[in-house]
């Protein structure tokens, strides 16, 4: 069990070509029922099963969006874009 200066941060996942309106109330049931502080939309850098995707930074931003208007909702933080970077990266800057 987290102490109560630990914020519970949830990550939601997805390629979000485009974020729309249920990545939100996924976004919102989580904050609602979960006990999480916060929720992070997380763009997939790539797709799986190879799907041709907008650019990343194109994802990242429209997730930014559309979290804007939702409390506890973000579209992206310096972490993630770290997280998500190609794994062939050396690149440690966000």
């Amino acid at each position: 069990m987290p102490s109560p200066s630990e914020k519970q941060v949830a990550l939601l996942g997805g390629s979000f070509n485009p974020p729309h309106v249920a990545h939100l109330m996924a976004a919102y049931w989580a904050l609602a029922t979960q006990g999480v502080a916060e929720v992070w939309l997380l763009p997939a850098f790539q797709h799986p099963f190879g799907k041709s995707l907008a650019a990343f930074e194109d994802r990242v931003r429209m997730c930014e969006l559309a979290a804007a208007g939702v409390r506890g909702v973000h579209g992206s933080s310096p972490a993630i874009r770290w997280w998500a970077r190609p794994r062939g990266s050396s690149s440690t800057s966000c």
